[in-house]
């Protein structure tokens, strides 16, 4: 996949938006969406490739611009190791020590269900999003 029209739709698809969506937390018109989506802008403005990049963090900017690594970055980090490299991976030097294999499994535990909460509170948000948006 190396077209831009198919990587912004895959990054909108990945966020679950909608063109309007997308727009509005670029602060950009959906027709601008529109309009890289279909091809028909092949470069995005250098400030509405910033826009994605700082509305959307996990976003790999070299798999963007460049077709490098995956498409978040977060897939890049746990590619590299079949361990998760994330603030809870202890440095191997600490690996042996039973104090700190026991926070690291406590730590994780806990981000596990801060991950589990964010993904409840994204599906609310879809939802009450489609009531605000349906048709009276």
């Amino acid at each position: 996949m190396n077209e831009i029209k198919d990587k912004w739709r895959k990054i909108r698809k990945n966020y679950n938006l909608s063109q309007p969506q997308l727009a509005k937390a670029l602060n950009t018109t959906q027709a601008a969406i529109s309009l890289i989506e279909s091809g028909r802008t092949k470069n995005p403005s250098v400030d509405l490739v910033h826009r994605l990049l700082v509305s959307f963090p996990d976003i790999n900017p070299n798999w963007l611009m460049n077709d490098e690594g995956k498409m978040l970055k977060s897939e890049t980090l746990n590619d590299s190791n079949s361990r998760p490299k994330d603030e809870f991976t202890l440095p191997e030097r600490f690996q042996n020590d039973p104090m700190l294999i026991e926070y690291e499994k406590r730590m994780r535990s806990i981000s596990n269900g801060l991950k589990k909460e964010i993904k409840k509170l994204e599906q609310d948000k879809e939802f009450f999003q489609k009531l605000v948006q349906a048709p009276k």
